[in-house]
């Protein structure tokens, strides 16, 4: 896998690239928000508060 997106808060995906941080910026409604690629594999989650 070597992409990442964000479901729900943006639909864009970002191709991963060794040792480059990725960075998504939105405005997060308290929740859990799941980290998937692009193919839709849960690859972790955010909690926001």
């Amino acid at each position: 896998m070597s992409s990442i997106t964000l479901p729900g808060p943006t639909d864009n995906y970002e191709i991963m690239q060794k040792d480059t941080p990725i960075i998504f910026n939105f405005t997060p409604k308290p929740g859990t928000y799941k980290i998937t690629c692009a193919m839709g594999v849960p690859l972790g989650t955010i909690i926001a508060e």
